[in-house]
């Protein structure tokens, strides 16, 4: 019996009766627009995670206890059912709020609205960050239709070294809307629609593993502010504390309950965490600090500039 699954490089060992359609329900289409490629195990050597769970209707956490040292388990009680499109979508909040924390504490971030880009011929990718509608699935759709590779669709993990940001692992499902058929030409025949008529894809292959395993640097970071309606490409360097300020958001905006879920998310301390964010920060302000830019206009045209910059560095 499955009751372990391991997200980003994080275990999390389930407990309870009667668990299987619960614990496989965190690998679901849905889930995995939002989880960091969950991958099911029998069991887990070391856990990062234990979730008690208790059979239900609806979905609450009961306690939840913190640790801030490696060898310990973060560890929750839960009442509720399995994950459910429209009916019950908190469990897969709540357990990408939980990993965020126990991610940082291996140094490793949840960078939440973001999507990457692998940059053909190389071992790097960009990533581009926004806030919700600003563009970036539909970029992410005419680079797939192109034949780019996506690293990552809705939530990426990233991991910080002296030599940059190198991701890591990232949600795999990509939901987009169908007008950027007709706008900008992009030809994917979809695996799926929502209920409200987004098409669905799933992004993961053989390529993008490789990938991974090899380890993909992020080469420049670009925030979007793109529109259907928007023609043009513009683009502005962000410098100094504005990095900071930004890139914070994106780093806790998960891990501090920012993405809601119902019946509210959980108040995560702050405390023992804040080492690893401001490691996190300064290595992004000293190793992009050139390579962060807010680009507004066209997503078609800000895609087409984006990479065209991309290749002229290389």
């Amino acid at each position: 019996m499955k009751q372990c699954l391991k997200i980003g490089g994080v275990c999390i060992g389930f407990y309870g009766e009667d668990l299987v359609a619960i614990v496989e329900s965190f690998t679901n289409s849905f889930s995995r627009r939002y989880l960091p490629d969950p991958r099911l195990y029998e069991h887990c050597n070391s856990r990062g995670i234990e979730v008690s769970w208790i059979r239900g209707q609806g979905f609450n956490v009961v306690a939840a206890e913190y640790y801030n040292s490696p060898g310990l388990p973060d560890r929750y009680i839960v009442e509720g059912g399995p994950v459910e499109p429209y009916v019950n979508e908190s469990p897969v909040f709540f357990l990408l709020q939980a990993l965020s924390r126990r991610l940082l504490l291996e140094k490793r971030v949840v960078l939440t609205d973001s999507i990457t880009i692998h940059i053909p011929g190389t071992d790097k990718a960009i990533l581009l960050l926004g806030y919700p509608h600003t563009g970036k699935s539909t970029i992410a759709s005419i680079a797939y239709s192109r034949g780019f590779n996506l690293l990552s669709t809705e939530n990426t993990v990233v991991e910080a070294s002296d030599n940059g940001l190198y991701v890591k692992s990232g949600s795999s499902v990509l939901v987009y809307d169908p007008r950027v058929k007709d706008l900008y030409e992009v030809r994917i025949t979809p695996q799926g629609k929502t209920r409200h008529g987004y098409e669905i894809i799933d992004i993961n292959n053989s390529d993008r593993e490789k990938l991974f395993e090899k380890g993909v640097r992020i080469s420049s970071i670009y925030i979007l502010h793109t529109s259907f309606s928007s023609s043009g490409v513009s683009l502005e360097p962000v410098k100094g504390r504005k990095i900071s300020k930004t890139l914070w958001y994106f780093a806790t905006g998960v891990l501090k309950g920012v993405d809601f879920y119902e019946p509210a998310p959980l108040d995560m301390p702050l405390n023992g965490l804040k080492t690893c964010l401001l490691e996190f920060l300064n290595i992004v302000r000293r190793m992009y600090e050139d390579r962060v830019f807010e680009v507004f206009g066209s997503p078609l045209e800000v895609f087409n500039e984006i990479t065209r910059l991309e290749a002229s560095s290389i």
